[in-house]
Order: structure tokens, then sequence, then C-alpha cells
């Protein structure tokens, strides 16, 4: 009862004590003080710190910003989350480093919690974010939480891709920022990297990468964490005894934190491949009141399933299966958010030059729609004229747009410039091919037309459809000219699509190409001289033989490129 009471008076003594006279700055400074007092217990700085955010008046962002510091140092990741959030959404109000700063903690805290799903998008969002040169290293610490977040989902290959982007960041900016901000991010960096190194189970440069990290670390808790690091390289190393003395040592550790979470995992995992299964479960019931965790967590799920496979290992069957199966729902539901998340963001959008893509496909669009102004109205010198002003405008906002990519970009520039005309001179030659394809079609109904006139001799027939036939070959083979203009914009189509599908004939490779470009069946049945559901017969084969369900064959085919 003492206690309780003793509690109340915490919380709302400073509330209590604003309204008694005119000293309330003097009193808010001495709460301030309380607060500020790191020897103090985590639980009344708390206290107080929510006492003064109920004040009038009070410098709120400051306060909720060492709220988040609290919770976090004491690893209570998700309210670190949520306080951090409500900072981000006051981000205007901020200086710009204390702005980049609360956009870290927010999905550094959204990762630390498990919740990978809001950790990435908000990195996203921190990389898009407006920065000065100094605090752009920041980036790097964006792109490795995508980078672990795609590991612990066995993404590697998307995962080497943000570490190589964090790496380029590093590169450029670097050089611009403070020492102690470029330590912090080495050393993230450094700890990623080990990790998706061990995965590739390249063993060795995981491990000097760990003693890399190790020389720099700040403290204790680091230090612990790279110790775990080590007993992972050797347990998958298959040095097992060597792995379970640094997963010991860890665990004596008197941290609670959540890479202790991962350290029983991996220990578990360990031990019952080696039929020690009652021990793993000893080493789950002395820390799972250890590691911060919740029941929509990513590292829940994994404690879940090694606890299920130690069951088993010890002849607890329904326990087991009752306990793997809860663990496979929740990361089947987790899983599916994370991966709709990441294809949203990351699949079909360049993180820094969006708005560069879209000014340069505006362009793109508008020249196609000038050749064929020019192509009707080539005398039209009026309608040219505000055509290439037109054209002229659009190039200037993708230069506007260009002038705000970083330093790497502006570097290929000149490169980017030339791909993207020999691209647009490519799409114009591929679109000439095609209409020469429709010309040949013509000319073999004229042929059909000649065969049937019975007003004239047939040995003058003859004559008259053999000099269309040589017109014919004297236009040479269309298709491998349509090829050839095809494989110059789509260079790995036909090699991907023969590597995947080998048993498709020469004219399902053809409908194939077709597809690819979007070409309609009425357009498929004019360049092919068939009827119409002729074509819709073909197309609905060659979606069987590919093997498709409910995906569309052009949509298919487009991800072969």
């Amino acid at each position: 009862m003492f206690l309780t009471v003793k509690k109340i008076l915490i919380a709302v003594l400073p509330a209590l004590m604003w309204g008694i006279d005119g000293t309330a700055q003097l009193r808010d400074t001495y709460w301030r003080g309380i607060v500020a007092d790191t020897t103090q217990a985590a639980g009344q700085r708390l206290q107080f710190v929510d006492s003064l955010l109920a004040m009038p008046g009070c410098d709120s962002l400051d306060l909720l910003d060492t709220k988040g510091t609290i919770l976090y140092e004491q690893l209570r990741y998700a309210e670190a989350a949520r306080v951090y959030s409500e900072m981000w959404c006051r981000r205007d109000e901020m200086t710009e480093r204390r702005r980049v700063e609360t956009g870290r903690m927010v999905f550094r805290s959204l990762s630390n919690a498990g919740q990978f799903s809001g950790a990435v998008r908000q990195a996203i969002e921190f990389i898009r974010m407006e920065k000065p040169d100094e605090l752009r290293v920041y980036d790097a610490d964006a792109y490795a939480l995508m980078a672990f977040s795609k590991i612990e989902f066995g993404m590697g290959d998307n995962a080497l891709r943000e570490l190589a982007r964090a790496d380029s960041v590093m590169r450029v900016w670097g050089p611009r920022a403070a020492e102690a901000d470029v330590r912090v991010m080495e050393m993230v960096l450094l700890r990623t990297r080990a990790s998706f190194l061990t995965v590739e189970r390249r063993f060795e440069e995981a491990l000097k990468t760990v003693e890399q990290a190790m020389e720099i670390a700040p403290d204790r808790l680091t230090r612990d964490n790279l110790t775990s690091y080590i007993g992972d390289i050797y347990m998958y190393a298959g040095e097992n005894g060597i792995a379970e003395r640094y997963y010991r040592k860890v665990l004596e550790s008197p941290y609670s934190y959540r890479n202790r979470g991962v350290t029983v995992c991996n220990f578990m995992d360990m031990l019952v491949r080696e039929g020690r299964s009652g021990e793993a479960l000893d080493i789950f019931e002395d820390n799972i009141g250890r590691i911060p965790t919740d029941q929509r967590d990513v590292l829940y799920t994994n404690l879940l399933t090694k606890r299920g496979y130690a069951l088993a290992g010890t002849g607890r069957w329904q326990q087991a299966y009752e306990t793997i199966k809860e663990a496979k729902l929740t990361r089947d539901s987790l899983n599916e958010a994370f991966l709709a998340d990441d294809q949203l963001a990351l699949y079909d959008l360049e993180l820094v030059n969006q708005e560069r893509g879209e000014a340069i496909a505006r362009a793109r669009g508008l020249s196609r729609w000038l050749m064929a102004v020019i192509g009707v109205l080539a005398g039209a010198v009026g309608v040219c004229a505000w055509a290439l002003l037109r054209l002229r405008r659009e190039r200037r906002v993708s230069r506007e747009a260009s002038g705000r990519l970083d330093a790497v970009e502006a570097q290929h520039r000149q490169e980017v410039e030339k791909k993207d005309e020999r691209i647009s001179v490519q799409g114009r030659e591929l679109t000439v091919t095609t209409l020469q394809l429709a010309q040949i079609q013509e000319l073999m109904a004229d042929l059909l037309s000649i065969t049937d006139n019975r007003d004239v001799s047939a040995v003058q027939r003859l004559r008259e459809i053999q000099s269309r036939i040589r017109q014919t070959d004297m236009q040479g083979n269309m298709w491998e000219m349509f090829k050839a203009y095809f494989e110059q914009t789509n260079p790995d189509f036909f090699k991907i699509l023969y590597e995947r599908h080998p048993e498709l004939s020469p004219g399902e490779v053809r409908m194939c190409a077709y597809l690819m470009l979007g070409l309609t069946n009425k357009e498929i049945a004019g360049l092919t001289n068939r009827s119409y559901r002729t074509v819709e017969s073909i197309k609905y084969r060659l979606h069987k033989k590919l093997g498709l369900d409910t995906e569309p064959t052009s949509a298919y085919l487009r991800r072969l490129r």
C-alpha cells in the first residue's frame, strides 16, 4: 500500500507543485534535473517525464526525446518506436540534425522490436528526406537496416544490393561527415556484413569482419552481441564445441536484450541437432524471461520453433506440434506483410532518383509521339516547332530533377543520357520493323486476291505472283530483322526464355516476343496472317505450356527481361 501511494505521489507531484506558487520555472528546472540524473531508476525518470509532459507550456519535443532515449536504453523498443514516431510527425519543428537522428531512431526501434515491415517503410522515407551533406552518411544505416531485414527473411541477393548501396554512401558522404558519425556507421555496416557472410557460409571473411567490429566496439553490450556473432560463425562452420563456449559466455551476461534471443535460438538449434534436446529446453526456460519480444515478432516465432524442435527431441510430440504450428502461422503472416511492403517500396522504384526516372519516362513518351507527328505531318513546320519546344521543356524538367540527385549519379549522367538516346533510336527502329511486317501481310493479301482473279489467264497470274514474291524476297527475312532489333532493346529475353522453357517451338517464341511488346490479339493476327480466334487459341496453349496460373502471360514475359 505504501509503495502504491509513493508511486502516485511521484507521478503527480510535479503537476501539483506547478500551481502552488510563482516559482514554477525553478521547479521545472529541478524536475528536469531529476529526469537527467542517470543514477535514478529508469521507471522513476519516466514517471517524471510523463508528469512534465502533462504541464502547460513544456518543451514536449525535448521531453519526448528523453523518454525515447530512456525506453531505448531499457530495451523497450516497441514503446520507444511509438515515442519516436510521435516526434517524427513533428519533424518540421526540429533542427536538421535532430530530424535525422529522430528518423533513424524510428526505424532502428521498429527493427529491434521485430517490426520489419514498418522499419523498411521508415528507412525508405528516411533516405528520400532532404539532409545536409554532413548528415547524408546516415543513409548507410537505412540501407543496412533493409539489408538485415532481407537477411532475416532469406532474401540474400537483395540484401547484397542494399549493402552495396550502403558502401557507396560511405564512400561519397563519409569524408564530409563528423568522425563520430562515421564510426557509428562503420560499426553498423560491419555487423550487418558479418550476418550476411555467415549466411553465405563465408566463415573466414565473417570472422575477420567481426574482429574488425570488436576493435571499435564502444561498450560491453556491443561486445556481447559480437561475441554471439562469433559463436554463430563457428556453429555454422560445424565447430559446435567452440560455438558452445561463446554462446555460454554471452548468456552469462547480466543484460536483458533482443540479441540474447538470437543467441538462444542458435544455441538451442545446435543442441537439438546434437541430440541434447533436454539441455535446449533448459536454455529456453532460463532465458525467455530476459528477452524483450511479443507475439507479432520474427524473433518470437524463431524461439517458438526452436522450442518445438526441442520438445520433439524429448518425445513430447503433441506440445511440439502445437508450438511449431503457432510459430508457422505467425511467421507466414509476418512474411506476407513484409514482402508486400518490400514489393511496393523497393522492387519497382529507384529510391533516390524516382523523380528523374519519371521525367525521363515522360520525355521518352513525348519522343515517340513526336515521331508519329513528323511521319504524318512532315511539312507542318509550325506543329514541329511547337513539339520541339515541348520536348525542350520536358528535358529541362528532367535536368532539374537530375540536379537533385547525389554526386554519384552526377558522374554517370552523360553515360545515362547516351544510353537513353540509343534506346530511343532503337525503339523507333523497332516500330519501323513492325510496320514493315504489317506491309508484308498486306502483300500476302494482294497475292491471294491475284489467285482469285479469274479474269486473267493462269500464266499471267503466275507471272504476277512471281513478281510479287521476288519483291517480298528483296525485302529480306523480316522476322530475323524484327528479332535483331528486338534483341537490341531486350538483349537477354530470348536467352532467358530458352533456358526456362526449352520446349517452346519457334512459332511460340515469336508469339512470346509479340506478347512481351504488348501487342493486342488483333495486331498479332494481322502480323501473323491468322484469324483472331486462332491467335486466342495459341495464346491459351502458350499460357498453359509456360506453367502459369492466374498471372497474365504478358506480365510474366516482361519479368524475364
